[in-house]
Order: structure tokens, then sequence, then C-alpha cells
């Protein structure tokens, strides 16, 4: 803690500020869209946006799609969501900075990076930087275990991460992720 502290952090859940809040079932029916989503994802060389109405189970396909990727692949899921939670205000899940270091520090907690550590007054794009930075290190070491291994980014429920940062009057992080280059 103290050396945390030394950072500027004062717990050590902000090293995770946007902690996966999925609900926990104890069966999953996977969809018959399954092979063919994820087939599609492992030959996509560019992101892809998977679309369906609310409530029909796409974060379970997210989760499910990162569980079954071939190899030593990693997937992380996003969750803008968090059970609800999105559109309160001392837990923004809809900012970059929130986004980049909780999934920077996933791939240090898998052993793939170095730890992202927030950095309070720094610009976005330095943020996006560091990210990036992480990304690559990580993609190297995942090749390095495996040359077919995949690192794939699930982001579930972008859209309540928009209406979160349009009632917040902020800048939601989906448009940037998505021309970040991957």
């Amino acid at each position: 803690e103290d050396i945390l502290k030394q950072f500027g952090l004062q717990k050590p859940e902000k090293l995770f500020p946007a902690r996966p809040m999925f609900e926990t079932l104890s069966k999953v029916v996977r969809r018959e869209q399954h092979q063919e989503l994820l087939d599609a994802i492992v030959k996509s060389p560019t992101p892809l946006i998977i679309e369906a109405d609310g409530g029909v189970g796409k974060s379970i396909v997210a989760l499910e799609l990162a569980k079954s990727l071939p190899g030593k692949s990693v997937g992380l899921t996003y969750d803008c969501f968090g059970a609800g939670t999105y559109r309160n205000p001392n837990m923004p899940r809809h900012l970059a900075s929130i986004l980049l270091t909780e999934l920077g520090n996933e791939l240090f907690e898998r052993g793939l990076c170095q730890l992202m550590l927030p950095m309070t007054g720094c610009a976005i794009e330095a943020f996006y930087d560091a990210f990036a930075d992480r990304l690559k290190v990580a993609a190297a070491n995942l090749h390095a275990l495996d040359p077919s291994a995949l690192l794939v980014l699930f982001i579930d429920a972008a859209d309540n991460a928009a209406i979160a940062a349009d009632l917040a009057k902020e800048t939601c992080f989906v448009e940037a992720l998505w021309r970040l280059p991957l």
C-alpha cells in the first residue's frame, strides 16, 4: 500500500478500476452460431461488431468465445454494463483511462506485460500509447508461447458505455479504441 501511495493510488483496487460484473450461470448452452462467430473472429484481420437486441445473451456469447479461442490464445472481455452500474458516476466504465487501465492490468495479471498504473492528470493519448505498448508486448509474449495464439479483446455492451458518456457529457472510449492500430 505504501508503494501504491507513492504513485498516487489510495487503494489497490484502482489498479483494476472496472472488474467484470457478469452474471454467473451454473449452466451455459452455447449458441448454434458459436463456431461460426469464433471462426470469423479468428480469421478477421480487423475488429468486428456483433449486434443483437438487449437480453438475448451477447455477454454470455462474448465470455464463451473468449474461453474457446484456440491454443494459448487470450481473450479479455471488458464489461461496460457492470451489472447495471454503468450510469453510476462513481463507477465510470465509459472512460478510456478506466478501460485501458483495467485491460492493461488484466494482461499484466496473466504475466503478459508490465503493470499499467493509472496516470492521473495525463493526456488520454498517453493512456492509449501505454496500452498499445502493452498490447504489443503481450502479443509478442503470446506468440513466443504459441505462434498461432491470438490476443482478442471483447468489449461487451459498448452501447451502455456510450449512453453513460452522453449522460456525463464526457467522451466514450469506443470510437478511439476502434481506431487504435492493432
